[in-house]
């Protein structure tokens, strides 16, 4: 940490983690959901049937689920050094993160083209991030980060 470092390639190195996290469970997940069914599917193909996914079932799967952790976690850093204790900001987080699940309901009951719907959502996020990350990174001091690690 004595090297000389500017505060936006920290700040993404003390986020990458959780979201590396969140992308490699996703896809284990994922995948090991998939070869049940279909090991499933094999021994008994009467009770269960194979169904791949659509595109948009695939967009709201994959992109949207990282980007919207992602968004957490930009939410989770910019409460943790708002709060008194990082711990703190997690409870808050926990709660808010639950707001992230009304579009894709939205999408999935509501959309009269989930595709599309899905499409908008997952742009809407890629935006909103990129304004957090910029934001973040231009108003957080050494000494806030610093004293956060």
């Amino acid at each position: 940490m004595s090297t000389p470092l500017q505060i936006r390639p920290v700040f993404l190195a003390k986020c990458m983690i959780p979201m590396l996290v969140s992308a490699v469970m996703l896809i284990l997940s994922s995948v090991l959901t998939l070869a049940g069914v279909t090991i499933a599917a094999l021994i008994s193909p009467e009770l269960v049937s194979i169904q791949g996914y659509t595109a948009a079932q695939l967009i709201l799967l994959f992109p949207v689920s990282l980007l919207s952790s992602i968004a957490m976690m930009f939410i989770a850093a910019i409460l943790a050094l708002r709060l008194r204790t990082p711990r703190q900001s997690l409870y808050v987080t926990s709660l808010l993160s639950v707001l992230f699940v009304f579009p894709v309901l939205a999408i999935i009951y509501l959309a009269p083209n989930m595709l599309m719907g899905s499409l908008i959502y997952l742009a809407v996020l890629v935006i909103g991030n990129l304004i957090c990350l910029k934001r973040i990174s231009d108003n957080i001091t050494r000494p806030q980060l610093m004293s956060r690690l």
